[in-house]
């Protein structure tokens, strides 16, 4: 695997990046603190995992719901296109990716078979959680549950995770973001050798530090203590981690397939981890595009050959006796660095006139509150609206800042306490257009000004 390097040491030493088989020799690993999650399904040695280019044999599935037949055979379905979608329901852009699933089913019924996996106990509890989103109430597709099988053969880390089965043959192996009218109509004309493959690194451990000491000849030395920065590792997932090597008496922060914007915040804030929004940031550069995660990366957890050169990795251990406080600080300093000589950005942050959205509430105007029974918060979307369900408008407004990158960020000045919950909706062109956000809100009682506020923003230069 060719990776660019970029490395910072106090101790010069042999440092090698650890992956497939751990190289880290002698540590003594106390303490991980994962960030991030890891999902993984590994095929055991009785079954042989496939890969693009095998054929399938005659799998059986059994578990399977929205199916005549609770118990299928994988070359029932030799003479279509297979899209086996595997997903589970704490993974929001899997759910989200569902009901673009429907639709390809319902547009190439003849052509196509979808078939889900999940690991849900029952029909019923499916049924459940799904229902909670509009677009999903009639969900038919066939769904296979407590999976023995299908995991054996195309083990993975990180959802969603999507293998793509023509006459036979294993064609494609991605994420949700292949689920659209054109990646079928390549599929079936047999052009999917030409799609990034998500080929998750099984063997990766994301528990020990990304480099490592490995000079066989010399001991290891008392102190290790460095920084590096390097592209994105093929096959690994976002993944933020620190961990602790009480015999090296260190602290390692591992950032795995980071976008770029967020090294950048990380540099003023010494913290990489956490949401990031592109309403705290003024560029002076002359392309925006290196800076947009959407523009980057497959999706949120998945890195896949030549798909990214602004997608980065970022190591750096220091001492475990220094304080929180001044670890951030530590790390400030040297993504400042790496940014500057390695990548030639510049970040800072000040305050700045910037254009915002004021909601305020109307005079002589009575907000109802929420007279139905409702189970929590709910934010509903179909294809015309979303419905913000038992929300108080202050949450409304922190989901839209959050997740609505084509509105300016809003204030709150309506007066209205957290303590009352509501229904309110917004149609989809609202979420992108001003003038439609504002007859919105008005109708729903509240006023919407568009002012110059002065905000503290991270000031991005090159």
């Amino acid at each position: 695997m060719h990776i660019s390097l970029l490395l910072r040491s106090i101790t010069f030493a042999t440092i090698s990046i650890a992956c497939g088989s751990s190289i880290v020799n002698g540590q003594s690993l106390t303490s991980v603190n994962r960030l991030s999650p890891v999902y993984s399904h590994k095929a055991p040695a009785e079954i042989k995992s496939l890969k693009i280019g095998d054929a399938v044999p005659d799998i059986k599935i059994d578990g399977v719901i929205n199916h005549s037949d609770s118990s299928i055979n994988i070359t029932d379905f030799n003479d279509k296109l297979l899209i086996i979608d595997f997903w589970e329901s704490w993974c929001s852009s899997c759910v989200a990716a569902l009901p673009k699933l429907q639709k390809l089913q319902e547009e190439y019924q003849d052509q196509v078979q979808v078939i889900t996996v999940t690991r849900y106990d029952s029909k019923q509890q499916m049924t459940k959680h799904l229902s909670y989103n509009k677009q999903l109430k009639k969900f038919s597709l066939p769904t296979v549950i407590h999976d023995k099988v299908l995991h054996k053969y195309f083990p993975f880390v990180s959802v969603s995770h999507v293998i793509w089965i023509y006459k036979g043959v294993v064609i494609g192996q991605t994420g949700s973001e292949h689920f659209t009218s054109a990646f079928v109509k390549e599929a079936l004309a047999g052009m999917a050798s030409r799609w990034p493959v998500k080929n998750d690194l099984l063997s990766f451990d994301y528990k020990k530090p990304l480099l490592s000491y490995t000079n066989r000849e010399l001991v290891k030395p008392r102190l290790l203590f460095y920084s590096a920065l390097t592209g994105a590792l093929e096959g690994v997932h976002f993944s933020a981690d620190r961990i602790v090597d009480s015999a090296q008496n260190s602290i390692t922060y591992n950032y795995l397939n980071v976008p770029l914007i967020d090294l950048c915040k990380g540099a003023i804030k010494g913290d990489i981890s956490g949401d990031y929004d592109l309403k705290e940031v003024k560029f002076n550069v002359s392309n925006t595009n290196k800076f947009d995660t959407d523009n980057n990366t497959n999706s949120f957890y998945w890195t896949a050959k030549n798909t990214s050169s602004n997608t980065f990795c970022y190591s750096i251990s220091l001492p475990l006796t220094l304080s929180a406080i001044e670890r951030k600080r530590a790390i400030s300093r040297d993504l400042h660095h790496w940014l500057s000589v390695g990548l030639g950005i510049n970040v800072s942050q000040g305050p700045l006139p910037t254009p915002c959205l004021i909601i305020r509430r109307k005079l002589n105007t009575n907000l109802t509150p929420l007279k139905e029974k409702a189970v929590g918060e709910q934010i509903v979307v179909s294809d015309k609206d979303v419905h913000f369900i038992n929300m108080s408008v202050q949450d409304i407004i922190v989901h839209l800042n959050n997740n609505e990158r084509n509105l300016p960020f809003i204030y709150n000045e309506s007066g209205v306490p957290d303590s009352l919950k509501f229904t309110l909706i917004l149609s989809v062109p609202a979420l992108s257009n001003f003038n439609d956000f504002k007859k919105d809100m008005e109708r729903q009682g509240f006023d919407v000004q568009l002012e110059q506020r002065e905000r503290m923003m991270y000031i991005i230069s090159e």
